[in-house]
C-alpha cells in the first residue's frame, strides 16, 4: 500500500509542494508545476490533496469543468502568496468557485505572519471570508470542533 491509499483509507489529506512554471526563480522552486499536479490528482480522485503554492497556478484551471469535476478534493494553500502573486488572487478564487478549498499557509520564516494576514485582510473579501482562508476551510478538511 503506498501513502496515497493509506491516506484515502484514513480519510487524511496530503501536501503536496508545487510551484508555478513561470515568473521568477527562488531557492527551493522545482519542477511540480499544474501539470504533474493534475495527473496526481487525477490517478487520485479520493484523495484529499494540499497543493502548496496556490497549486503553481493549478486553480487558474478550475475555469475548465473537467478538471473542476477532477478537482473536488483539491485545497490549494496560500504559502509565499505574497512572494508570487498579488493579494487579487483571494477574489479571484472566490471568482472561480473555489474559496471553500483555500487553505492559510505561510511558508513561515520565508516571510513573515503578518504578511500573510494584511494580505489577506487587504483582499476584498468579507470577513466572513476572510476566516474561511484564516482557518475554517481547514477545519472542515481537519474534521476539527
Amino acid at each position: 500500500m503506498n501513502l496515497s491509499n493509506a491516506c484515502i483509507e484514513r480519510d487524511l489529506p496530503v501536501l503536496i509542494h508545487t510551484n508555478e512554471a513561470v515568473g521568477h526563480h527562488y531557492s527551493g522552486k522545482t519542477d511540480t508545476t499544474a501539470v504533474k499536479a493534475s495527473a496526481f490528482a487525477n490517478n487520485y480522485p479520493d484523495l484529499k490533496i494540499i497543493f502548496a503554492h496556490w497549486g503553481g497556478g493549478l486553480l487558474f484551471y478550475e475555469l475548465m469543468p473537467e478538471t473542476q469535476k477532477q478537482n473536488k478534493n483539491v485545497y490549494y494553500d496560500t504559502a509565499a502568496s505574497p512572494f508570487l502573486y498579488d493579494n487579487k488572487i483571494y477574489k479571484v478564487a472566490k471568482e472561480i468557485g473555489i474559496l471553500d478549498r483555500v487553505l492559510f499557509g505561510s511558508d513561515y520564516p520565508l516571510i513573515p505572519m503578518n504578511k500573510y494576514i494584511e494580505d489577506v485582510a487587504n483582499s476584498a473579501l468579507t470577513e466572513k471570508e476572510q476566516a474561511l482562508v484564516n482557518g475554517e476551510n481547514a477545519k472542515k478538511l481537519l474534521k476539527l470542533p
